[in-house]
C-alpha cells in the first residue's frame, strides 16, 4: 500500500538556502560564519547548476586589476547592459568583487590567474581574469568541508515546491525529497533562493538538468516580481560528436565558416567576404549571441539551419591554424577537448547549434539583494536586475561570489531581527493546493483527490515538458516575432488548460512520476512569463532579438517586471535606476 506522500516531515533553521551551485555554497558557508542555523537544499547534489556544469573546461570570473580600474570595469559592465541593468548593484560588484575572489580561499576552491590579458565577453579593457577547475575534485574538497561545519546542514534530492507565507512574510518552503519520497516543509526565518537559470525550458541547453526556474516558480506562485526575463544568453553548443559541449568563441579566429550538409558555406552565402570577415573577428571576442554588434549573422544563420537540421545541428570548419594558436585559453581548450572528450576539431565532424546558456534576468532584488517576497533574498544566475541586455563574460560567476555573500549578511540580520512564522501542518498543506490549483481551494474543502494516478497521466506530465522545450528552443531563441510568440503562448494556454498538478499530486503517484508532475508544472508557469515580456519588447537590444522589430528603440530604454496575481500574468515597465530604488 502506497503510503500518503502529502504529508509532510517538519524542519527548522534559521536561513534555509535553496541551490547549492556557487551562489548557494557562498552564502551557506558565509551565513554559518555569521552564526545561523544554515539548512542548504540541493535539487540533486553538491556542486550542482551552470557554476559545475561538466561540460565544460573552466569557470572565469574577471576582477579589477588596481584601484582605477574599478570606473574602467563600471564603464564596460553599463556599456554591455544598454540600459537594463542596475548600476548602483554594477557599482557594489566592482568594490567587492577582488574580496568575493578571495573567499574562494575560504571554501577551499583552488583559483588561478590568466597569465596573459584577456577581453571577457563584451568587455572593452581588459582586466584581471581569474579561473578554476576540475569540478570532482572541488566536490569532493566541499562535501569535507561540509561535515566540519557543524553550522551548516546539507540535504541533496530536494527539489523546491513553494514558499509557504503568513502575515505576508515568507515562512518557509515546502521540497520535494526524491530519495526518501516524501515531502518536507522546512521553517526558517530567512530564505535565500539560489536555484540558477531555466535552461530546462529549451530544448538544447548548456545546463545541467535540475536548473529549472524553481525559484522563479516559487517567487511568481508567492507573488513577487521577476525582471528582464527576455534578455538570456544563448551560445553555440556542439550537437555532434558530443552533445551539449560547451563551445569557445576564441575558436572562431580559425573558422573557416559554416557548412550545409550540401558543402555550402552559409555564411558566404548570406555576407561578402570583407563582412564575413569582420563578423567572425567580432564573434569572436563573445561567447553569446548579440544584436550589439556586426556578429549577429554567425547565430541568425546557424539558427535558421539548425531549425531545418535540428537533430543534427550544422557543421563547423577549421583552419589548421588553430593547432597553433598561442593564446592559453584556447591551447587549454583544445588539450581538454581531446583529452577528456576525445574530440578532434580538425579530425571529427563538429556539428553545432544554438542552445541555452543562460538567463541575464531573474528574479528581482533590491540592494541588499530581497526579493519582493518579504523574508525571501536571492543571489546568483536566479536574481534579475543586476545584469542587463547582455552580461560581461566572467560576471555570472562573480556576482555569484560577491551576492552570494551579500545575501546572506542581509538574509542573516533579517533573521536575527523577527521571530520565525509559525504555520500548522494544515496551513501549509492548503497554501500548497493553493499553489497548484488553477482555482483557489474552498474553505473546508478535502484536499485529496479520489482517484489514482495513472501511467498515461505520468507520460502526458513527461509529454507536456517536451513540447515546452521544444516551442521555446524554435520560437523563443534566437529568433524571435509576434506571430511565433503567440503562436507559442496560445498552445501553453491550451496546455495549461489540460494540466491539473493538484489532483495528480494528491493521487499517491510514484516518485518519477512526482517529478514529473513538479518539472511540467514549473515550466508551465514560467514559460507564459518569458513569453510576455519577449512580446512586449518590441525592439532589438543586447540578446534579444526580434525578426520583426530588427532594431533599437529609444521609448523602450527601460526595464519589464512581470507578476503574477490569480493566475494572469501582469507586465509593469520601469526606468532602470541610477542609485536607490
Amino acid at each position: 500500500m502506497k503510503k500518503n506522500c502529502l504529508s509532510l516531515r517538519q524542519e527548522a533553521c534559521d536561513v534555509l538556502i535553496v541551490g547549492a551551485g556557487l551562489a548557494g555554497i557562498t552564502a551557506a558557508f558565509r551565513s554559518a560564519d555569521l552564526g545561523m542555523d544554515v539548512m542548504l537544499c540541493a535539487k540533486t547534489r553538491l556542486c550542482a547548476g551552470s557554476s559545475f556544469y561538466p561540460l565544460m573546461d573552466t569557470l572565469h570570473c574577471q576582477g579589477t586589476l588596481y584601484p582605477a580600474d574599478e570606473a574602467v570595469f563600471l564603464s564596460d559592465i553599463r556599456e554591455a547592459g544598454h540600459g537594463m541593468n542596475d548600476v548602483y548593484m554594477n557599482e557594489y560588484y566592482v568594490r567587492n568583487i577582488n574580496e568575493a575572489i578571495a573567499y574562494l580561499k575560504r571554501l577551499e576552491i583552488p583559483f588561478y590567474k590568466l597569465p596573459e590579458p584577456k577581453l571577457a565577453c563584451f568587455a572593452s579593457h581588459p582586466h584581471a581574469l581569474y579561473y578554476w577547475k576540475n569540478w570532482d575534485a572541488i566536490r569532493d574538497g566541499l562535501y569535507e568541508k561540509t561535515a566540519r561545519t557543524p553550522a551548516l546542514r546539507l540535504r541533496e534530492n530536494r527539489r523546491l515546491c513553494f514558499l509557504a507565507q503568513k502575515d505576508g512574510r515568507a515562512a518557509g518552503a515546502v521540497f520535494y525529497d526524491s530519495k526518501a519520497d516524501e515531502f518536507v516543509y522546512v521553517q526558517a526565518a530567512g530564505i535565500i533562493l539560489a536555484t540558477g537559470g531555466f535552461g530546462a525550458l529549451y530544448k538544447h541547453n548548456l545546463n545541467s538538468a535540475d536548473i529549472a526556474g524553481d525559484g522563479h516558480c516559487a517567487v511568481l506562485k508567492a507573488g513577487g516580481t521577476l525582471i528582464n526575463l527576455e534578455f538570456n544568453q544563448f551560445i553555440p553548443g556542439f550537437i555532434e560528436p558530443v552533445y551539449k559541449v560547451v563551445f569557445r568563441e576564441g575558436s572562431l579566429d580559425s573558422c573557416q565558416g559554416l557548412f550545409s550538409d550540401a558543402g555550402e558555406n552559409l555564411l558566404a552565402k548570406r555576407l561578402t567576404p570583407e563582412q564575413m570577415e569582420t563578423c567572425l573577428q567580432e564573434r569572436a571576442l563573445h561567447g553569446p549571441f548579440t544584436f550589439s554588434d556586426r556578429s549577429s549573422p554567425f547565430d541568425i544563420v546557424l539558427m535558421e539551419e539548425a531549425l531545418r537540421k535540428e537533430h543534427n545541428g550544422v557543421r563547423i570548419r577549421y583552419r589548421d591554424e588553430i593547432l597553433s594558436d598561442p593564446r592559453s585559453y584556447v591551447k587549454d581548450y583544445i588539450l581538454w577537448l581531446r583529452e577528456q572528450l576525445h574530440v578532434d576539431l580538425l579530425k571529427d565532424e563538429i556539428r553545432i547549434a544554438p542552445f541555452f546558456h543562460a538567463a541575464n534576468g531573474g528574479i528581482l532584488v533590491g540592494h541588499r539583494c530581497e526579493s519582493t517576497v518579504n523574508g525571501v533574498f536571492a543571489c546568483g544566475e536566479c536574481a534579475g536586475g543586476i545584469h542587463g541586455a547582455d552580461r560581461l563574460g566572467g560576471n555570472a560567476s562573480g556576482s555569484c561570489l560577491v551576492f552570494g555573500l551579500l545575501a546572506a549578511e542581509s538574509a542573516a540580520a533579517y533573521a536575527r531581527a523577527g521571530r520565525p512564522v509559525s504555520l500548522s501542518e494544515s496551513q501549509v498543506m492548503e497554501q500548497f493546493q493553493r499553489a497548484f490549483s488553477q482555482r483557489a481551494p474552498e474553505p473546508g474543502k478535502e484536499t485529496g483527490f479520489p482517484g489514482g494516478f495513472t501511467a498515461s497521466q505520468s507520460e502526458e506530465a513527461k509529454t507536456f515538458t517536451k513540447q515546452i522545450q521544444a516551442l521555446m528552443w524554435e520560437n523563443a531563441g534566437i529568433l524571435r516575432s509576434q506571430a511565433n510568440l503567440e503562436n507559442v503562448r496560445l498552445q501553453l494556454s491550451e496546455l495549461r488548460r489540460r494540466f491539473h498538478p493538484w489532483p495528480l499530486l494528491a493521487s499517491h503517484p510514484s516518485a518519477g512520476e512526482i517529478d514529473a508532475i513538479l518539472e511540467a508544472e514549473t515550466l508551465l508557469t514560467l514559460a507564459p512569463a518569458l513569453l510576455e515580456a519577449m512580446l512586449a519588447r518590441k525592439e532589438s537590444r543586447g540578446s534579444h532579438y526580434r525578426e520583426d522589430y530588427p532594431y533599437t528603440r529609444p521609448e523602450f530604454d527601460k526595464r519589464l517586471c512581470v507578476s503574477q496575481s490569480d493566475g494572469r500574468l501582469r507586465c509593469v515597465w520601469e526606468p532602470a535606476p541610477a542609485k536607490e530604488r
